[in-house]
């Protein structure tokens, strides 16, 4: 939608990565604002994440595509995301500047939601105490919501990227309020898979976040189809590979899957990685592996 046509709107301003849980509590605060105010209510963030351009290599792994991030955020209600394309100049741009040009100017926010330890402008000097003194001045409405905590950590993109990282995909799912997924491309592998009874597709172009190293029970989807799934993450040491790959045994199914598109839903971690003596003994391990899927993976 067009941001010229905007009268006024509800803002808040991150980037909002995995849409976890901590998200939600603000972003339905934001939706609450909107509807009180009859406004839209938008989610203002930067694509690339800015320290893809200001420090590329301390740059995380995103948790979700633009893609998945709009579409989480509709589900919360959320009616339009601003994916602002990172600039130099917008990067360099004062904090009073930001809330003059975009803000106000082309956002026209009648109201702000933020949390506590937001930061804006140039080298992150707006606070969230800049930020109060500016919305009296302008007469906008500012609201502060405090941060979710779990375990008494709070709940933080950070926070779920070290889990999924450890492989504690559990976790990851229950800080994010759904389950991680990754979407890739199929492409030929070295068809082991498939000589053992098991037919893997290989995921390419992966732009988010992989899990740590071991076999996961999860879903695929494919073409609106949604099937139990065995992942596969790390490299395949029975047969003394060292490079890390995805792999994905669609449960019961056999599909010509190469150079589509698919969708992987990580439920539970079933086990770590562990060399086997035989390709007999590792296609016994599998078969567990698929009944240990089978019976305790969500339906």
């Amino acid at each position: 939608s067009d941001l010229n046509s905007l009268q006024n709107s509800a803002i808040t301003i991150g980037n909002f990565d995995g849409v976890h849980r901590g998200h939600r509590l603000l972003l339905n605060q934001l939706v609450k604002v909107a509807k009180r105010l009859q406004v839209p209510s938008i989610v203002f963030s930067f694509d690339p994440h800015p320290l893809q351009l200001l420090n590329p290599t301390a740059c995380p792994a995103q948790l979700v595509t633009v893609a998945k991030k709009s579409a989480l955020l509709s589900e919360c209600g959320v009616d339009i995301l601003v994916a602002c394309p990172t600039t130099p100049s917008l990067l360099s741009m004062s904090y009073g500047r930001f809330f003059d040009e975009i803000i106000c100017g082309q956002l026209k926010a009648s109201a702000i939601v933020e949390g506590p330890n937001f930061h804006f402008g140039k080298d992150r000097k707006g606070s969230i105490s800049d930020l109060v003194s500016l919305c009296q001045q302008a007469r906008i409405q500012l609201e502060i919501v405090q941060i979710e905590k779990s375990e008494n950590q709070p709940v933080s993109s950070s926070l779920i990227r070290q889990l999924i990282s450890e492989g504690e995909i559990s976790e990851a799912n229950r800080l994010l309020d759904s389950f991680y997924c990754v979407g890739g491309v199929v492409r030929p592998g070295s068809k082991r898979g498939a000589g053992l009874g098991f037919p893997t597709a290989n995921l390419h172009d992966v732009q988010t976040l992989v899990p740590g190293e071991g076999v996961y029970g999860g879903y695929a989807r494919h073409l609106g189809d949604k099937v139990l799934a065995a992942i596969h993450v790390g490299p395949n040491l029975t047969f003394g590979d060292s490079n890390s790959k995805l792999e994905v045994h669609l449960i019961g199914e056999d599909r010509d899957l190469y150079n589509q598109e698919i969708e992987v839903e990580f439920h539970q971690q079933i086990r770590k990685l562990i060399r086997f003596a035989s390709t007999k003994e590792l296609s016994s391990q599998i078969q567990t592996d698929i009944q240990a899927i089978i019976a305790s993976v969500d339906k």
